[in-house]
């Protein structure tokens, strides 16, 4: 069965923000967002979910950069076990050379996986006010 698929509008009202904040959430964040033949964006309930946690940190004061970090552990964890850990967190930042911002980052970035399991658990489809019969 094929994944459903959704335009950059149906996304956005999902994420319950306008069109041209996810291309710009897509362009700062560096996201790779897929695209059809004609080269549309479309999005997978994959794409709106990390949509919605980026809202959800931005909602609780986060900036761009911090979650920029957070979704780049997200995502190197998920291709390795799916599973966010502190642990991998820290380590990511050791091989860091500036050690001001290396603390700076590790702080925010604990904060923010702090939050990031906390939307989880509230199950970030039932936060954005998404039934299970508009899915």
């Amino acid at each position: 069965m094929e994944e459903m698929r959704y335009t950059i509008s149906d996304a956005a009202k999902m994420v319950k923000v306008e069109s041209h904040v996810l291309r710009y959430w897509e362009d700062e964040l560096s996201l790779d967002i897929p695209r059809n033949e004609m080269g549309h964006r479309y999005y997978t309930q994959r794409e709106i979910d990390v949509f919605c946690h980026i809202r959800a940190l931005k909602d609780r004061g986060f900036q761009l950069k911090a979650i920029k970090d957070v979704l780049e552990i997200m995502f190197l964890e998920e291709k390795e076990n799916n599973i966010i850990s502190l642990d991998n967190v820290r380590q990511g930042y050791e091989d860091n050379e500036n050690e001001a911002r290396k603390k700076d980052d590790v702080k925010a970035a604990e904060t923010a996986t702090a939050e990031l399991a906390e939307v989880k658990k509230a199950e970030v489809p039932a936060a954005a006010g998404i039934s299970a019969a508009e899915k």
